[in-house]
Protein backbone atom coordinates (compact mmCIF):
# COMPACT_ATOMS: atom_id res chain seq x y z
CA UNK A 1 0.00 0.00 0.00
CA UNK A 2 0.93 3.71 0.29
CA UNK A 3 2.96 3.28 3.19
CA UNK A 4 5.42 0.99 1.40
CA UNK A 5 6.61 4.30 -0.60
CA UNK A 6 10.30 4.34 0.98
CA UNK A 7 11.99 8.12 1.21
CA UNK A 8 14.15 9.70 -1.34
CA UNK A 9 17.38 9.53 -0.63
CA UNK A 10 18.47 12.80 0.06
CA UNK A 11 20.61 14.30 -3.17
CA UNK A 12 21.68 17.73 -2.43
CA UNK A 13 24.55 17.20 -4.12
CA UNK A 14 27.33 20.11 -4.80
CA UNK A 15 30.06 20.44 -7.00
CA UNK A 16 33.39 20.16 -5.87
CA UNK A 17 35.90 17.71 -4.82
CA UNK A 18 39.67 16.32 -6.31
CA UNK A 19 38.78 17.77 -9.61
CA UNK A 20 36.71 20.64 -9.94
CA UNK A 21 34.06 21.12 -12.53
CA UNK A 22 32.67 24.49 -14.15
CA UNK A 23 30.21 25.04 -11.77
CA UNK A 24 27.89 27.23 -13.96
CA UNK A 25 26.19 27.44 -17.52
CA UNK A 26 25.41 24.40 -19.92
CA UNK A 27 24.89 20.95 -19.10
CA UNK A 28 27.47 19.01 -17.13
CA UNK A 29 28.16 15.22 -16.52
CA UNK A 30 29.42 14.64 -13.00
CA UNK A 31 30.10 11.13 -11.86
CA UNK A 32 30.36 10.69 -8.48
CA UNK A 33 32.73 8.09 -6.16
CA UNK A 34 29.56 5.82 -5.06
CA UNK A 35 28.67 5.30 -8.32
CA UNK A 36 26.11 7.98 -8.82
CA UNK A 37 26.23 10.07 -11.76
CA UNK A 38 24.39 13.31 -12.24
CA UNK A 39 23.92 15.05 -15.62
CA UNK A 40 21.93 18.77 -15.96
CA UNK A 41 22.35 22.33 -15.15
CA UNK A 42 24.08 23.68 -12.24
CA UNK A 43 23.64 26.68 -10.91
CA UNK A 44 26.27 28.14 -7.96
CA UNK A 45 27.66 24.88 -7.45
CA UNK A 46 24.44 22.98 -7.12
CA UNK A 47 22.17 20.98 -9.07
CA UNK A 48 19.58 23.37 -10.30
CA UNK A 49 17.33 23.77 -13.72
CA UNK A 50 16.49 20.22 -15.31
CA UNK A 51 18.59 17.14 -14.67
CA UNK A 52 19.37 13.44 -14.67
CA UNK A 53 20.37 11.77 -11.26
CA UNK A 54 20.89 8.08 -11.88
CA UNK A 55 21.84 6.07 -8.48
CA UNK A 56 24.25 2.89 -8.30
CA UNK A 57 21.70 1.32 -6.96
CA UNK A 58 19.89 1.44 -10.29
CA UNK A 59 17.59 4.14 -9.35
CA UNK A 60 17.32 7.36 -11.41
CA UNK A 61 15.43 10.69 -11.37
CA UNK A 62 15.14 12.71 -14.45
CA UNK A 63 13.17 16.02 -13.81
CA UNK A 64 13.54 20.04 -12.25
CA UNK A 65 16.07 20.56 -9.68
CA UNK A 66 16.26 23.49 -7.12
CA UNK A 67 18.57 23.80 -4.75
CA UNK A 68 20.12 20.79 -5.34
CA UNK A 69 16.55 19.09 -4.23
CA UNK A 70 14.35 17.61 -6.77
CA UNK A 71 11.55 20.20 -6.80
CA UNK A 72 8.93 20.81 -9.90
CA UNK A 73 7.87 18.00 -12.21
CA UNK A 74 10.05 15.24 -12.30
CA UNK A 75 9.97 11.33 -12.86
CA UNK A 76 11.58 8.95 -9.94
CA UNK A 77 11.81 4.66 -11.12
CA UNK A 78 13.10 3.12 -7.51
CA UNK A 79 15.22 0.33 -7.88
CA UNK A 80 12.93 -1.83 -7.83
CA UNK A 81 10.54 -0.76 -10.91
CA UNK A 82 8.57 1.49 -9.12
CA UNK A 83 7.50 4.69 -11.43
CA UNK A 84 5.94 8.24 -9.43
CA UNK A 85 5.78 10.79 -12.30
CA UNK A 86 4.63 14.14 -11.21
CA UNK A 87 5.49 17.09 -8.93
CA UNK A 88 7.98 17.32 -6.28
CA UNK A 89 8.62 20.02 -3.39
CA UNK A 90 12.20 19.25 -1.37
CA UNK A 91 13.02 15.47 -2.80
CA UNK A 92 9.45 14.33 -1.49
CA UNK A 93 6.41 13.82 -4.02
CA UNK A 94 4.24 16.79 -2.80
CA UNK A 95 1.40 17.80 -5.91
CA UNK A 96 -0.47 16.13 -8.52
CA UNK A 97 1.04 12.70 -9.45
CA UNK A 98 1.04 9.39 -10.86
CA UNK A 99 2.89 6.23 -8.67
CA UNK A 100 2.89 2.56 -10.86
CA UNK A 101 4.26 0.09 -8.80
CA UNK A 102 5.87 -3.18 -10.16
CA UNK A 103 2.86 -5.42 -8.42
CA UNK A 104 0.50 -3.47 -10.73
CA UNK A 105 -0.76 -1.09 -8.06
CA UNK A 106 -1.84 2.01 -9.80
CA UNK A 107 -2.80 5.66 -7.96
CA UNK A 108 -2.96 9.03 -9.49
CA UNK A 109 -4.25 12.03 -7.48
CA UNK A 110 -2.75 13.66 -5.06
CA UNK A 111 0.78 13.32 -2.47
CA UNK A 112 2.15 14.81 0.64
CA UNK A 113 5.43 13.78 2.04
CA UNK A 114 5.42 10.93 -0.38
CA UNK A 115 2.55 9.72 0.71
CA UNK A 116 -1.22 9.28 -1.16
CA UNK A 117 -2.97 12.44 0.79
CA UNK A 118 -6.16 14.22 -1.02
CA UNK A 119 -8.37 13.17 -3.80
CA UNK A 120 -7.38 10.32 -6.11
CA UNK A 121 -7.70 6.86 -7.55
CA UNK A 122 -6.23 3.95 -6.58
CA UNK A 123 -5.96 1.04 -9.17
CA UNK A 124 -5.05 -2.28 -6.67
CA UNK A 125 -3.35 -5.54 -8.41
CA UNK A 126 -6.46 -7.16 -8.61
CA UNK A 127 -8.05 -4.55 -10.91
CA UNK A 128 -10.59 -3.02 -8.40
CA UNK A 129 -10.62 1.04 -8.28
CA UNK A 130 -10.98 2.95 -5.23
CA UNK A 131 -12.08 6.51 -5.76
CA UNK A 132 -11.87 9.08 -2.70
CA UNK A 133 -10.32 11.24 -0.44
CA UNK A 134 -6.57 9.81 0.82
CA UNK A 135 -5.06 10.85 4.37
CA UNK A 136 -1.70 9.82 5.01
CA UNK A 137 -1.82 6.85 2.62
CA UNK A 138 -5.00 5.53 3.18
CA UNK A 139 -8.32 6.13 1.66
CA UNK A 140 -10.79 7.67 4.26
CA UNK A 141 -14.27 8.91 4.32
CA UNK A 142 -16.59 8.52 1.35
CA UNK A 143 -15.48 7.28 -2.31
CA UNK A 144 -16.61 4.46 -4.47
CA UNK A 145 -15.33 1.16 -5.69
CA UNK A 146 -15.49 -0.60 -8.45
CA UNK A 147 -15.20 -3.79 -8.91
CA UNK A 148 -13.72 -6.20 -12.01
CA UNK A 149 -17.08 -6.74 -13.14
CA UNK A 150 -17.39 -3.15 -14.46
CA UNK A 151 -19.76 -2.86 -10.84
CA UNK A 152 -19.18 0.90 -9.34
CA UNK A 153 -20.62 0.52 -5.54
CA UNK A 154 -20.80 3.65 -2.95
CA UNK A 155 -19.76 3.17 0.43
CA UNK A 156 -16.95 4.81 2.75
CA UNK A 157 -13.42 3.76 3.45
CA UNK A 158 -11.81 3.70 6.80
CA UNK A 159 -7.68 3.21 7.05
CA UNK A 160 -8.01 1.70 3.21
CA UNK A 161 -11.00 -0.39 4.35
CA UNK A 162 -14.39 -0.32 2.26
CA UNK A 163 -17.38 -0.95 3.60
CA UNK A 164 -20.70 -0.16 1.31
CA UNK A 165 -23.20 2.05 2.37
Amino acid sequence: MANNIKRLTPVRKTVGGPSPVPVDGGVKTIPFPNGDCYTGEIRNGIFHGHGYYTFASGASYDGEFAGGLYNGYGIYICSNGDRYEGQFVDNTFEGQGVMKKADGERYEGQFLGNVYHGKGKLKHPNGEIDTATFNAGYANGPGTRTYTDGETVTGVFYNGKFSED
